[in-house]
Formats: C-alpha cells, structure tokens, sequence
C-alpha cells in the first residue's frame, strides 16, 4: 500500500472565516437586484480604502439570539485583509433590509451572501467599478457562484463531474480477487480528516462531510489552487 500524493494550501481569510461559522455560499443572491430581497435588519460596515473612497461594505444579520456585532467584525477584518493594504472597516449603522444596502451604492454591485441554508446571514458587497480580482468580494463571490464572469458566461451552463473523494489506496490483483461482501478496504486517510473534492478530476476544494435532510453533502473548508493541485 503506498500513500497518495497530498495537496494542502490556506483558504483566504474570507473563506476561513465562512468555514468556521459553518455558513455555506447562498447564490441567489449575486448583485443589487437580487440583494433588494434580503430581509433584516442588517448591522454594517464600509471598507474604506487609503484613499477615503468607499470601495465595498460588509452586513449580518442582527439576530438576538447570535453575535451579530462579533460576526461584523470578523467579517470585517477579513475583508479588509483581502481587500488590500489600507483598506479599514468602519462602522456604517443598521439597515432595514438589503435594499438599504444596495442604495449605498450609486451604480452595479457584485454580491457575496452566507447563509445557514435557509435565510441569509453574512453579504459582502463590492461596486463593480471598483472590484479588485484579488478582493474579497471577489473572492467570495467565486465561492457562491456569483459576480462578474465576462466571456464565461457562455459557458456556465457546461455541466461539470463533480466528485468527492474520501481515500485512496493501492492494492494488488490478488487482494482484489479476495474481495468479498464484508470487506473492508483500508484508505489512506485518518478518521475526521478532509475530504478532496474533484471538478472534471481536478482537485479544487477540501471539505467535512454533513447531513443535509438525511441526505449526505461537502461543506467546503479550503479551496486549493488547481494549478497545484495532484
């Protein structure tokens, strides 16, 4: 038995900071039109750059019974990283909805929502003229499907394998010849560690294993760079 070749890489902090609170990408909500449907109330912040100039803004959902101000702030914090040197959060107050928030904005936004699978919790926003590829609205917005694809519009409706992959081993022909109802076949992967999910064989993400309606899905935790990818 030999091991397989592994590939780990860091998810962004936006990402981290998704996969940690167990929110998953909702993509029905993508721009300023789909934004106008959110309900609230909505606690945010502005990223401001360097320049003083508004250049996105992140909302959660003010729910008494969670931590809204916290999940701001490390929103917040994980945006401005993504978003570049001199970039800050500052505090915006409450909206009622996400109309409110889309009226921030004089012209097109690209959205990014979080939510619990029912009800969006997290957004991030940023103006479409001023979106960096490498910032965060970017970033996450690749990870809910959404924002601004250019030319790959004509292909979103390619359809693509995805697989999930939970080992790998190597066997002989012999030991497969032995194998029978009952057997059990060792994998190279200890117990609770991620799983590797595969588009068209390509190695893309990392994620846990959960139950949705008895049924079983992947909650990403890391997206890896398929450049690097075995």
């Amino acid at each position: 038995m030999t091991d397989a070749d592994t590939t780990t890489a860091a998810a962004s902090p936006v990402a981290a900071l998704v996969a940690g609170t167990g929110l998953v990408p909702d993509p029905r909500v993508v721009d300023g039109a789909s934004l106008s449907g959110v309900p609230g109330p909505l606690l945010t912040g502005n990223l401001v750059a360097a320049d003083g100039a508004t250049v996105g803004a992140v909302a959660v959902l003010d729910d008494p019974d969670g931590d809204p101000d916290g999940l701001l702030q490390s929103l917040g914090q994980a945006a401005t990283e993504e978003a570049g040197t001199g970039t800050t959060l500052q505090p915006a107050g409450p909206v009622g909805d996400g109309a409110g928030l889309a009226d921030r904005f004089p012209g097109p936004i690209t959205v990014a929502a979080f939510g619990d699978g029912q009800q969006v919790r997290a957004l991030i926003a940023t103006p479409v003229e001023r979106r960096r590829p490498e910032g965060p609205a970017a970033v996450a917005a690749s990870l809910a499907g959404g924002g601004d694809r250019g030319p790959l519009d004509k292909l979103v409706n390619v359809s693509l394998d995805v697989s999930v992959e939970l080992g790998r081993t190597n066997v002989t022909l012999a030991e497969v010849l032995d194998y029978d109802v009952g057997s059990v076949v060792e994998l190279d992967r200890a117990a609770g560690a991620p799983v590797d999910i595969r588009v068209n064989g390509t190695l893309l993400a990392q994620g846990e294993v959960v139950l949705i309606d008895d049924e079983y899905a992947v909650r990403i935790t890391a997206i890896l760079d398929p450049n690097g990818a075995a």
